[in-house]
């Protein structure tokens, strides 16, 4: 199931008891729209200063659906108001919506020495470990910090010490989506869809590249965990986005204080 994650305020809401799909903005930094037409029962999660308002199951995939403002504004809920067909226009500004767009962005380059990078890897039993240099290097290339993409490794592969990921090299799990470096056009891939590489520097680089360059994050300005993990790992692919960006921050957090280990 997919789960959407939104923050709301409750002051900033508009008169129409509807809204427009194709002008919300959600965590994932896609449009509402990219989920119509709704084809399975969807499962949404909406929050205010981070707590949990309400959660419901259930949507007729035939229909849209609406959020009756009145309850939110009156009890502190979002629940679903009468379905209503799709392609119904209905519409909240922009304004209205404040995305949680967290505090620590990947740019900036490398937050860690080279010796401090070799020794995180070396206390998780890294494959890479010996790829330490390099990394730090590719953080000042492309002005992103390498804290970061070794929290991916870590989220995705447990710094590479899942099984298969010693042979192909996968730093972050990036998926082949088409031709173009920054979606991964190696021969060698995991299966036939997760991108292979001859080194592990050869994976960093492209992982940092692809943040740098996809369309996806940075050049929309989307530069925080919490804006890039929900396109990067989203729900709908079995993922936690929330519990991935927690980690992520935390173990960036622990690493730049010193530990070895988050």
């Amino acid at each position: 199931m997919k789960k959407i994650l939104a923050l709301f305020l409750a002051a900033a809401l508009v008169t129409s008891a509807f809204i427009d799909y194709s002008q919300v903005k959600i965590n994932s930094g896609a449009s509402i729209e990219d989920f119509k037409p709704i084809t399975q029962t969807e499962e949404v999660t909406f929050y205010s200063n981070g707590q949990s308002l309400k959660e419901y199951s259930g949507i007729d995939s035939s229909q849209a659906f609406a959020f009756n403002k009145e309850d939110f504004l009156s009890n502190g809920v979002f629940s679903p108001s009468d379905p209503i067909p799709q392609g119904f226009s209905f519409k909240i500004p922009d304004s209205a919506i404040t995305v949680s767009k967290g505090t620590q962005s990947v740019v900036g380059g490398p937050s860690l020495t080279p010796t401090q990078i070799t020794n995180i890897l070396k206390a998780y039993g890294s494959p890479a470990s010996g790829s330490g240099q390099c990394f730090y290097d590719l953080s000042k290339k492309y002005n992103i910090d390498a804290a970061f993409m070794l929290a991916f490794f870590r989220q995705e592969s447990g710094m590479g010490r899942a099984t298969g990921y010693s042979t192909h090299h996968s730093i972050g799990n990036i998926v082949k989506t088409g031709s173009g470096r920054q979606y991964c056009d190696s021969t060698k891939r995991v299966g036939s869809r997760f991108c292979g590489y001859a080194s592990w520097c050869d994976a960093a680089e492209h992982w940092f590249y692809y943040i740098k360059n996809s369309g996806n994050y940075l050049p929309k300005g989307r530069d925080t965990p919490e804006e890039i993990i929900p396109i990067y790992a989203p729900a709908s692919d079995n993922n936690n986005p929330a519990g991935y960006i927690a980690q992520v921050n935390k173990c960036v957090k622990s690493w730049r204080s010193g530990s070895l280990k988050c």
